[in-house]
């Protein structure tokens, strides 16, 4: 199978898509930073520039087309402006695309496509845009339910193709931080949508993973739990159940930083609180910020990690705050908690990407921290998508 991903960013659906054996060949994107860095990790996808000048009728055939459209007109934290606001408008033309191809291939290509976004669109304008966004892909009417509230899973069959909706809160997906995502899939080949979004794994038999074993959270974090933990939640009860990213089956702490990564701190005591454990304190100019040693002392000055600008007020929590693309928390230095920002690398951990996978370009140049930030912050989680791509596999398989 073949993937094309609009609004594509650093490659979060092509990356996964390709572990499951399915090829990234083309991706929209604008952002110079981001393109390079998805050039270096996928040098035969093909960039076709803003999602404005793409006709799906020219572009190359592909069974899957991805897209997490922008949101901050969707977002509680935004202004609300909803499917009319100028960034998330363009969901209309990933849809444009998708009916250009289809229509060129009589309905053929493509024969799933995925929609990513946050939970704000279930609310935003009293609920009237995640209709619109159901009526687009079904192309019918689509009935408001009568509570007049979406719920975080469904689904809709009628139309064109069977779609099913579930957000995803990554926290349940071996990612130490709290990010909750719609994901959206809309099946125009059969009606696989609830197969693909509802389907404990371990039900959908045994096929052969893509790519490589990789190394510390990112790479246990997508390969999914060990057989014998295989807990991951099921149908719309995301508050179920966790499972341990580390595959030991055991239920213990995930951490974000293994004891071989040492953050640099200068001219204050640091100490890091992760995971109900405090990590160990160490004067001078090294601190390992993220461990599980809970016998601390010396708490004058703590260190709190932040993540894009959101302080870590509930300190108590075991989980980080979502990421986003706002990044420009400054240190804080006092006579209370010193603040600290995330590292690029254990934002790139939060999201379950490979370690420095936004570090370099096409070119081997370095990309600036604030450009990584912001690019990671807006990427997807990957074991979400994962569970979407090996269910894709799983339905495919069945069909054979």
């Amino acid at each position: 199978m073949k993937l094309g991903s609009l609004f594509d960013g650093i490659g979060g659906f092509p990356y996964s898509a390709q572990r499951h054996g399915i090829t990234p060949v083309w991706a929209s994107e604008i952002e110079a930073a981001c393109i390079s860095i998805t050039r270096r990790h996928f040098p035969n996808m093909k960039h076709l520039g803003s999602v404005t000048g793409i006709n799906g009728a020219d572009i190359e055939q592909v069974e899957i087309i991805t897209f997490g459209s922008p949101c901050q007109d969707l977002s509680v934290a935004g202004k609300r402006a909803g499917l009319a606001g100028a960034r998330s408008g363009l969901f209309g033309e990933a849809i444009r695309i998708i009916e250009d191809m289809r229509s060129a291939t009589n309905g053929e290509y493509p024969t799933w496509a995925i929609w990513e976004n946050v939970p704000g669109a279930l609310s935003s304008n009293d609920g009237l845009d995640f209709k619109a966004v159901l009526q687009s892909f079904a192309n019918t009417e689509v009935p408001m339910p009568h509570t007049k509230r979406w719920a975080g899973a469904g689904m809709v069959r009628g139309g064109r193709c069977d779609i099913g909706w579930r957000v995803l809160d990554a926290q349940f997906w071996g990612i130490p931080q709290r990010r909750r995502r719609i994901f959206l899939v809309a099946d125009f080949g059969g009606r696989r949508a609830a197969e693909i979004l509802f389907k404990p794994e371990g039900l959908r038999g045994h096929f052969a993973p893509g790519g490589t074993a990789g190394k510390g959270l990112a790479g246990r974090a997508g390969n999914g739990p060990s057989p014998a933990n295989d807990n991951r939640p099921v149908a719309a009860n995301d508050n179920a159940v966790t499972y341990d990213a580390r595959g030991n089956g055991d239920g213990s702490t995930v951490n974000t930083l293994t004891g071989d990564h040492q953050n640099r701190v200068t001219d204050y005591t640091a100490l890091a609180v992760h995971q109900n454990q405090i990590g160990e304190v160490r004067t001078g100019d090294v601190a390992n910020t993220l461990n599980t040693n809970s016998n601390a002392s010396g708490r004058n000055a703590p260190l709190i990690c932040v993540a894009h600008g959101q302080g870590n007020a509930e300190i108590c929590d075991d989980l980080a705050p979502s990421l986003n693309c706002n990044h420009e928390q400054p240190y804080i230095a006092g006579n209370g908690p010193t603040v600290r920002r995330l590292t690029p690398l254990e934002c790139e951990r939060l999201q379950g990407f490979p370690d420095q996978w936004t570090a370099r370009g096409a070119d081997g140049g370095f990309i600036s921290d604030s450009k990584r930030y912001s690019a990671i912050g807006n990427s997807v989680a990957i074991p979400c998508v994962d569970y979407i791509m090996g269910g894709i596999v799983a339905a495919v398989q069945v069909n054979f």
